[in-house]
This record gives structure tokens, C-alpha cells and sequence, in this order.
């Protein structure tokens, strides 16, 4: 009996792009508010209240500072160039991966084929969107004193102030932490989804298993490079 994921139709080259752009439009407009918060947790040693306290304490508690000081829209901030990224980022990202797998012969175990292509795939999105994802960690961390007025004011900022190297700060940093990260995310995701179309045929509606698989995927492979990722904003601050 052949394997359900062996009669799904392959996708075109648009197709994967398309999937990925979407996908990740919809994730940054959901999760932009905890995105927010984990950049102002992450780059708070230079953010102290007059009582030398963390001025950032919880999710709640941050947000409800965030939305009293700045408004509703201080949780979104950065959304713009974030829209771009993640726009940019998951169309990349999803044809690198899709490519990169059918550069690997048949004789290489699958779950090597994942992580190798995973690896490839976010070191090839993260190097072609960097800029973007500076600039929202920029944006993210402005409170109540804004640095840059706008998207075009920023780049002209940092092109004056740092040069173009500047729109590349902590670049190494970054695709140190990718790498991995994508690799075990989609690694661990291709085994979840496997072990979890075993429970039962059709115990699972359309498209949870993904769901979850990839749910439980990202915060296992995140939880592994996150050292790296504070370092990430520290060195974009």
C-alpha cells in the first residue's frame, strides 16, 4: 500500500514560494505582540526603570506596560518590516528546502535529507533577509523615544551611521543559530508527523497533525538555540 505523503501532487517552484509567503504573513500578523515582548525582554539590560528593576517582568505585565505607554499599536511595532520578512523569508525558505531535497540520493536516510535541506534552506532565507530582520528588531525595541520615524528613515540611519555593513551586524551570530534551528525544526517535525499518522487513519483532521507536529517542532528547536538568539539581539541592538 503506498504512503499517503507519496500520492500528494508535487508542488511548482510558485507554489512552494506561495505557501511559505503566506504562512508566514499569517504567523508574524498572530504572533507579532509575544515577538515584541521577547525583544524587549531579551535587549532590557539597557531598558531599567528608575529603581534599577527589570522594567519588563512577564508576558502580561509587559504587554499591558507596552499597550498603556505606547498604545495598542506598540505591540505591533516593527510589524512592517516584519511583514516583509517573514513574507520574504517563508517564500525563500520554502523553496530552498523543497529544492535542497531533491539534491540528495535516495540512498540517504530521510531524516538526514531533512536536516541537511532545513539547514540550507534558513541559512539561505536568513542571509537573503537579514536587513529586514534588523530592522524589526530596531523598530521592536523603541519605546516611548523613537529612534526612526519609518522604514526609509531607518536605512538612511544606519547606511549613514554604520554603513552598509551595518544592515548586517550580528549576521555570523545568526546563521550560527539557524542552521541548527532549522535543521532539528524540520527534522523533528518530518518524524512527529509519521509517528502521529500512525496513531490512527483519519484519528486527526486535515491538517492538525501538521499543526501540531509543528508546534511541538519549534519550541523543542528553539529552546535548543536560544543562547544564540539573545546574543542575536543584543549585537542588532
Amino acid at each position: 500500500m503506498r504512503n499517503k505523503t507519496e500520492d500528494k501532487p508535487e508542488l511548482t517552484k510558485a507554489q512552494n514560494a506561495a505557501s511559505g509567503a503566506t504562512a508566514g504573513v499569517i504567523a508574524r500578523l498572530v504572533i507579532a505582540p509575544l515577538d515584541v515582548v521577547k525583544i524587549r525582554f531579551q535587549i532590557q539590560t539597557s531598558v531599567r526603570s528608575q529603581h534599577n528593576q527589570p522594567k519588563y517582568r512577564g508576558i502580561i505585565q509587559s504587554m499591558t506596560t507596552i499597550a498603556k505607554e505606547e498604545g495598542i499599536r506598540g505591540l505591533w511595532k516593527g510589524n512592517w518590516p516584519a511583514e516583509y520578512l517573514y513574507l520574504t523569508y517563508g517564500a525563500v525558505q520554502f523553496l530552498a528546502y523543497h529544492e535542497s531535497l531533491k539534491l540528495y540520493p535516495e540512498t540517504m536516510p530521510l531524516s538526514g535529507k531533512v536536516f541537511v535541506a532545513g539547514a540550507i534552506a534558513g541559512t539561505t532565507a536568513t542571509v537573503v533577509t537579514y536587513p529586514l530582520d534588523l530592522l524589526r528588531t530596531r523598530f521592536a525595541m523603541q519605546g516611548t523615544h523613537k529612534v526612526y520615524s519609518g522604514i526609509v528613515n531607518a536605512c538612511l540611519q544606519i547606511a549613514k551611521t554604520e554603513g552598509v555593513r551595518g544592515f548586517y551586524r550580528g549576521v555570523w551570530t545568526s546563521l550560527l543559530q539557524i542552521a541548527p534551528y532549522m535543521g532539528i525544526m524540520f527534522g523533528i517535525q518530518d518524524i512527529l508527523v509519521e509517528k502521529l499518522k500512525r496513531i490512527e487513519p483519519g484519528y486527526w483532521p486535515h491538517g492538525w497533525d501538521q499543526f501540531a507536529s509543528g508546534a511541538a517542532a519549534g519550541i523543542i528547536s528553539k529552546t535548543a538555540v536560544m543562547p544564540f538568539d539573545v546574543v542575536r539581539y543584543e549585537n542588532n541592538a
